[in-house]
């Protein structure tokens, strides 16, 4: 396959970056630093409008029928303007796990809002397994707590993974309802918005149940890890433009510490790091769509490890360039190293990942 984004991905690639400098740059970033939704109520309608949030959802629901590629071309610039809005757990994992699982009913309730942008859903399925408690009676009641959730604050409905003896479902949990709360899990990166939720006989709706389900919750994690990926690589990407931009008119002794050979091997290493977790977040993005359930999980692994082990290195290469000033809240970069790091725990450590990968190639379940 072919590890470059298409014409027409460029295309998108071009448009949502000019989006995104004009309507949610760094400025707008750091105004929204650490608050409850990273949103208002300008750049929400902003996305819909340029398509961003309905890349998955089909045709006849409003959406744009396109594949994981196109909304990954998204998420590589969200990334790189370290965007805080819901766009991976709503316009990709929850929007994903709707389309494939949802019954005709629930297609039809969810679909066209999501689209709409009237409302956003996120998972709050991790690579832990953990689930919540159905209680006794005819109505399914769940109770439990789950951390961290991605985006719980600026979500309507969480879809909840729930076991009843051992089975497991997906549930759809109204996130407004007084049985359920979100508790912010605080973290240094103040553009990640990630959340404990508890819910006491909290009034759910099954999104799926049985076998399907374990299928279900899998393709979340999958998604989850691709997504934070590719975001990861656009914010390290920018990461390296920054530093080399200030390598090239930073001076010292007389001369550009670009110039010097000790400053170029740090470029050479973010670069080297960068293309290639951009090319195992590529070939994930394709696998979602084209590949069995099982080489998906293997390049979801694959990517989420290389992302995790490799980038915060560049984060950390980028500070270095910039010196003592880098680590200051006046400069830009430290956001980005921030950003990158958010993502190394979340969804699995590299060492998951790469456990992951060894019981799939075993046939065997992974410890954790």
């Amino acid at each position: 396959m072919d590890f470059e984004w298409s014409e027409e991905q460029e295309q998108l690639r071009t448009s949502l970056r000019r989006f995104l400098a004009e309507q949610a740059d760094v400025a707008w970033v750091r105004e929204r630093w650490g608050d409850s939704t990273g949103l208002d109520d300008s750049i929400w309608p902003g996305l819909v409008e340029f398509g961003a949030v309905g890349l998955l959802i089909p045709e006849e629901y409003g959406g744009a029928g396109l594949g994981a590629l196109e909304i990954g071309v998204v998420l590589e610039e969200l990334g790189r303007a370290l965007f805080p809005g819901p766009v991976l757990s709503s316009a990709f994992v929850a929007s994903r796990l709707v389309c494939e699982y949802g019954t005709p009913k629930q297609r039809d309730a969810f679909l066209p809002k999501l689209a709409r942008g009237e409302i956003r859903m996120c998972a709050a399925i991790d690579h832990g397994n953990r689930a919540c408690a159905i209680g006794d009676g005819p109505e399914r009641a769940l109770t439990g707590a789950l951390r961290p959730v991605l985006d719980a604050a600026a979500c309507g409905t969480w879809i909840v993974p729930a076991t009843r003896g051992d089975e497991l479902g997906l549930y759809l949990v109204d996130a407004c309802a007084p049985a359920a709360r979100a508790t912010p899990f605080g973290q240094v990166d103040g553009t990640r918005r990630l959340f404990d939720i508890e819910l006491c006989a909290a009034r759910a709706d099954v999104l799926v149940e049985g076998a399907r389900a374990a299928a279900a919750a899998s393709e979340a994690r999958d998604l989850l890890a691709i997504g934070l990926a590719i975001d990861a690589v656009g914010a390290a990407a920018r990461a390296l433009e920054l530093a080399t931009a200030y390598a090239k008119e930073r001076e010292q002794f007389g001369r550009p510490i670009g110039s010097f050979q000790s400053v170029q091997h740090l470029l050479v290493d973010m670069l080297r790091a960068v293309e290639l977790v951009r090319a195992a977040a590529i070939y994930a993005l394709w696998s979602a769509d084209a590949a069995p359930s099982g080489a998906r999980r293997e390049a979801a692994a694959v990517a989420k490890a290389a992302a995790s082990e490799l980038l915060p290195g560049v984060g950390a290469s980028a500070i270095q360039v910039f010196g003592g000033i880098g680590f200051t809240w006046e400069m830009d970069i430290h956001l980005y190293d921030k950003r990158i790091c958010s993502q190394a725990l979340l969804g699995g450590d590299a060492a998951h990942h790469l456990e992951t990968l060894a019981a799939s190639s075993l046939d065997v379940p992974p410890t954790s």
